[in-house]
């Protein structure tokens, strides 16, 4: 499977649709496909349900007699971070400077949270970036200020992994310096050649 197609559900073409095998994408009028052309190049064109009127509350049974126009290539939309359709960028937009995920216009602005509330990896509780930071870089899981301590075996976001590795490099530095101290103790002569060469 080519890794830039679209991983979301196409919507099904209308028959004026399938009759019509190419178009171009209304923001950079790069060439886009309707249906997938074995053997192609041409990627698969993207349509934009915001910009032609398609609301998700429209529940009319003349989806048929409905035209769609507005069609993009994939570089040109964005995939909103609740509902999963992509659409252009101007329909799917950024909601949260903070999270910066993108939503489009039937989810934004209502009760949906961003990216900046989640919920605990581990125990569910509801979590947010200003008490709990953010999800870890390394393993992507979201702990609450009490799991991050319990169960979670990721290097990067368990301070007590950190402190486990201050405590083993302090224990090293005392007994090298406890080493040292005994060597000067058994062998005054090089302590006195350390001097006399300073």
């Amino acid at each position: 499977m080519d890794p830039e197609e679209p991983i979301e559900e196409i919507e099904i073409c209308t028959p004026l649709e399938e009759s019509t095998i190419t178009s171009n994408c209304k923001n950079c009028n790069i060439e886009v496909s309707m249906n997938s052309i074995k053997g192609s190049n041409v990627k698969r064109a993207i349509h934009c349900r915001w910009c032609d009127g398609w609301e998700e509350s429209d529940c009319s049974d003349d989806d048929d007699d409905r035209v769609k126009t507005s069609f993009y290539c994939r570089s040109c939309t964005s995939k909103c971070w609740n509902c999963e359709v992509r659409g252009c960028r101007e329909c799917v937009d950024v909601v949260c400077c903070d999270c910066c995920v993108s939503m489009c216009k039937d989810c934004a602005y209502t009760d949906i949270l961003c990216g900046c509330y989640g919920k605990c990896y581990d125990c569910g509780k509801e979590v947010n970036r200003g008490s709990d930071g953010w999800p870890c870089g390394e393993c992507e899981k979201w702990y609450c200020n009490r799991c991050i301590y319990a169960n979670n075996d990721c290097k990067e976001c368990n301070p007590q992994e950190d402190e486990s590795e201050k405590d083993e490099s302090e224990k090293d530095e005392s007994e090298k310096d406890e080493s040292l101290y005994i060597n000067e103790e058994e062998n005054p002569s090089i302590t006195s050649a350390e001097n006399e060469t300073n």
